[in-house]
């Protein structure tokens, strides 16, 4: 195709063939050459003219050589004890309309550094926070004050690694602007400015979590993605990206970001595709080449600077010294910021997560002179601490995200403990839109569960990110000549459920609502928060792993079932089966409780527990079946089928250790019908000790099913569901289960968009008395906009329950867009769906989020509980709650229920999800409340034993 095999034309002149022949044969070489070289960005500087250059040209690069742009170092590290600059850029720019002044009065002051100061006022004026002003000043300048009431303020928080605006919400191919996997994977010359979109509603709610600043980054599909920008998360009146930046209004300081990736994702993109890197191997390689390629054209720039400083020399003026140089001052756009880089002039931040990865990048950096930032992810820096304090490179973490590949395998919990001790500055990230950046301080909130310092905690999402970023003389703390970037919490920002009420971006509120006085809930929950202590109850005697008969005494409060909570109970077990509940006279081993609360077994549905370990390796996991006219006919496969429980799994030990003691895997079948879910349980040694029981039938209606080659439409999968519940003959006895009356299995339909849950609700609605169909949603990311339809059918004695799936979800798809965020005031899916008597239980959308679920329903409480204060408050002291609305506020057991009994319910499982005399032993116990973060486990008790202050690894 390069010609390489042409023959030379009859018309050539005698002789001239074998020279036509090497001349086509040298150009297509050439060419080959050039066209590998294009792959990789190799550019080698054009050829001057002869005689010398321009004096244009030799005073341009003449400059160059003596401007700070080639010679000067960014400063890094810079800490927050240096003088601020005492102005913002940024105030006044985009359009905004006159800033005024602010002070919010009685303000529980919480900074970057965790340190805490009481009754304290904040001033904001000029975009920077200031010194109290006179008498005088004050009235003049018109101050608007804010109560705040004690409420907890803190610095906007940092996000060190986002892709708001480059992958932006709902996920669109002709938005999806991340990585540019085509040419070569080496392109650091690409700028994710350049895709970067203002408009995505991300944005907002990224900000409405209280993440002021963010470091917007190409993603890590290739081995160097380009250049990342910092911005300030609030859209402008002028629309303008330029607006958006943290160098608004003062581009004499700019910083530079480039984010590079090692590892599994540059492997699979090109190794997919038959391209080189296939391997660690051939990226350490591309890494090499392309810095070898920089570092070239960097020594010829300086030979360039060093010819013409010897030239003006020689000859005592620029008109001799530019003829004596052979050419321009070398310059290559595709190069340019990788040689910036090597300059010491760009702050390099590396996706990689294993320690073998980590080092080849040391290496590397050690090879050709240039310095890491941080590394990001990393989930496995935690084993080579050392390395990282020797390098001063810091790490950009997930508290708890992991599993869903090999190098996200090899993580712990106690990461952000470990390496804090070792001297490495931690930073806690959301990868946005992997992680929903408006819950970014979950992540700092859950390392401090895990045994992080709670003040390194607050550091890690504010002082931390914005001293690795360079800018921590401006933002991430609350200080004089400071950025005025500020939040107000309803809560102490590391408890279980926080969220802003107000937050400001250079002085400008930007969220929230006006703040009166803390309602009776909100000022609950503003207690000192004062971390729990894990530490064994001073009345318990042993716990041995096997026991045969024992009683667990002293426990405050016990949430046995749906029937509410018993207070002062105890619990025994004989022989791995329960044999009191309540008021029980103590037999056998006693372990005293010392006051903690009772739980059931939590369930974690939805999930590929037991049958995937790892998603992306596909030896770990079932798999999918493709016949879709088979799994049509009979109604998809059996998850008992693929069941592979084992103590072995990391993924059951961690669910275990949550008190996740049963789980529903679900066939991993694309299309309509993926099949029968199996419960069983975690802590099983194999299949045959595992009690599976089988659960619903799973379909999906929507996008996710549209690869079925029998129903690739809603319309499609709608008729084809039609057929099946009216009996089609191309079904077989598979269907026949959802169809048995009274005894019906449920039907589990994954739906998320309105009107599709709508016409889900048609379609069942005539066959409820004849076929007895039990009807579970499962995702339901707007069934809030449904709650009416079925508050009207609970009014008619019949029970649909929604499963939702995500707990907390993300209008992240164009079928979930209408979804609520939680945390933004004045709405909850959860409160809706209740106070509409929907049976409603959570899940977590990926195994390695197993750990979660107990924290998701204690998220959605605290929604709840807002979305109840606001309504039952807005109404007229005698008007009555509306038709079938619920007055009483959600409380614990409902938390509890969302995760446990509601779940068995919705699955249709009968005797799990609740704590039975008779029943096998299926219950969990905390020192504290199972909804709050600063509660650990005490013991988890299964049929076959119990474990005590089980610890996630």
């Amino acid at each position: 195709m390069l010609g390489l095999d042409k023959k030379p034309g009859n018309s050539a002149p005698a002789g001239s063939a074998s020279r036509n022949a090497w001349t086509f044969s040298a150009a297509a070489i050439l060419s080959a050459v050039l066209a590998i070289n294009s792959l990789t960005y190799f550019h080698t500087p054009p050829a001057s003219p002869a005689g010398g250059i321009s004096a244009a040209a030799f005073s341009a690069g003449w400059n160059l050589c003596q401007g700070s742009s080639l010679h000067t170092s960014q400063p890094v590290d810079k800490d927050h004890a240096k003088q601020p600059s005492g102005s913002n850029p940024r105030d006044g720019i985009g359009g905004l309309p006159k800033h005024r002044a602010v002070v919010l009065r009685n303000a529980t002051l919480l900074n970057g550094d965790g340190s805490i100061s009481r009754a304290a006022d904040i001033y904001m004026r000029g975009g920077v926070f200031s010194d109290p002003p006179s008498a005088a000043e004050f009235a003049k300048e018109d101050w608007i004050e804010v109560q705040v009431d004690g409420r907890y303020v803190t610095p906007g928080l940092v996000d060190q690694h986002s892709h708001a605006g480059v992958d932006s919400w709902p996920a669109l191919w002709a938005s999806d602007d991340t990585n540019e996997m085509t040419e070569s994977p080496t392109m650091p010359q690409l700028r994710a400015l350049d895709g970067f979109d203002p408009s995505d509603p991300a944005i907002a709610a990224i900000n409405s979590g209280g993440v002021t600043s963010f470091l917007g980054l190409p993603g890590s599909g290739n081995l160097m993605g380009g250049e990342g920008y910092t911005y300030k998360s609030r859209r402008l009146p002028s629309n303008e990206v330029a607006d958006m930046r943290m160098e608004a209004g003062d581009t004499s300081r700019t910083l530079r970001y480039m984010k590079m990736a090692c590892g599994e994702n540059p492997k699979r993109v090109y190794g997919s595709r038959h391209l080189l890197p296939g391997s660690r191997l051939g990226s350490a390689w591309g890494f090499r080449k392309q810095f070898a390629a920089a570092r070239s054209h960097m020594h010829a720039q300086d030979d360039w600077c060093a010819a013409a400083g010897d030239a003006k020399q020689r000859y005592g003026h620029d008109d001799g010294a530019r003829k004596a140089l052979g050419g321009r001052f070398p310059e290559d756009l595709a190069l340019e910021s990788l040689v910036a880089l090597l300059r010491g002039k760009v702050l390099l931040n590396v996706h990689c997560y294993e320690t073998h990865d980590l080092e080849m990048m040391v290496r590397m950096s050690h090879e050709f002179g240039f310095k890491i930032q941080s590394f990001h992810h990393a989930l496995e820096a935690w084993k080579v601490p050392a390395l990282l304090a020797r390098e001063n490179i810091s790490v950009a973490l997930f508290a708890d995200h992991w599993g869903y590949k090999k190098e996200a395998y090899g993580t712990s919990t106690r990461a952000g403990e470990i390496l804090r001790a070792a001297g490495v500055d931690v930073a806690y990230k959301s990868d946005h839109p992997v992680l929903n950046s408006q819950h970014l301080i979950f992540e700092a909130a859950k390392a401090h569960h895990y045994g992080l310092d709670a003040a390194d905690a607050i550091a890690s999402v504010t002082t931390v990110p914005a001293k690795k970023l360079g800018l921590a003389d401006r933002i991430g703390w609350i200080g004089r000549g400071y950025d005025a970037d500020a939040v107000i919490w309803n809560a102490h920002p590391l408890t279980l459920g926080a969220h802003p009420v107000g937050v400001y971006v250079d002085g400008y509120q930007t969220s929230g609502k006006p703040l009166g006085k803390q309602t009776r809930a909100a000022a609950a929950i503003m207690k000192e928060f004062v971390p729990a202590e894990l530490a064994m109850p001073a009345g318990q005697t042993t716990c041995p792993a096997r026991s045969a008969l024992y009683t667990v005494t002293n426990i405050r409060r016990l949430h046995a079932n749906e029937d509410g909570p018993i207070e002062n109970a105890s619990i025994v077990v004989d022989r791995g089966i329960v044999s009191c509940v309540g008021k029980c006279e103590a037999r056998g081993n006693i372990f005293d409780a010392g006051g903690g609360v009772a739980t059931p077994g939590l369930i974690a549905s939805l999930s590929q527990l037991g049958i995937g370990e790892i998603s992306s390796e596909p030896s770990t996991r079932d798999g999918a079946a493709k016949d879709h006219a088979a799994l049509y006919k009979d109604a998809g496969t059996r998850a008992a089928d693929a069941l592979r429980p084992s103590r072995d799994s990391k993924m059951l030990r961690a669910a275990v250790r949550a008190g996740v003691l049963r789980a529903e895997a679900v066939p991993a079948n694309t299309g309509f019908v993926q099949g029968y879910g199996a419960v069983f349980r975690t802590g099983a040694d194999d299949y045959t000790t595992a009690d599976v029981r089988p659960s619903g039938l799973h379909v999906a209606i929507g996008d996710a099913a549209r690869d079925d080659t029998l129903a690739s439409s809603v319309s499609g999968q709608i008729a084809k569901l039609r057929q099946a519940l009216r009996g089609s003959p191309e079904t077989s006895a598979g269907w026949e289960p959802v169809l048995g009356g009274r005894k019906a299995a449920a039907l589990v339909v994954h739906v998320n968009e309105a009107n599709d849950i709508h016409r889900v609700l048609d379609l069942l609605d005539p066959l409820y008395n004849s076929r007895g169909v039990k009807l579970t949603i499962a995702g339901g990311a707007e069934a809030h906009l449904v709650a009416d339809r079925l508050e009207a059918l609970q009014a008619l004695n019949v029970s649909v329950s929604v499963i939702l799936n995500p707990a907390r979800c993300m209008p992240s798809t164009w079928e979930s867009r209408r979804c609520i965020l939680p945390g933004q005031g004045g709405a909850s899916r959860v409160g809706i769906l209740r106070d509409a008597g929907v049976h409603v239980a959570l899940a977590v959308a990926e195994a390695g989020e197993t750990r979660d679920l107990m924290w998701e329903a204690g998220w959605a409480l605290a929604d709840a509980r807002e979305h109840h204060e606001v309504v039952v408050v807005n109404q007229h002291p005698q008007q009555a709650p509306p038709s079938g609305r619920r007055a009483a506020a959600p409380d614990e057991a409902d938390a509890v229920g969302w995760v446990t009994w509601n779940v068995a319910d919705a699955l249709g499982v009968k005797d799990v999800g609740r704590i039975l005399v008779g029943q096998p032993a299926n219950f969990v116990l905390y020192d504290g409340s199972p909804v709050d973060l600063r509660t650990h486990l005490l013991m988890v008790a299964d049929r076959d034993g119990m474990g005590c202050h089980p610890r996630q690894e």
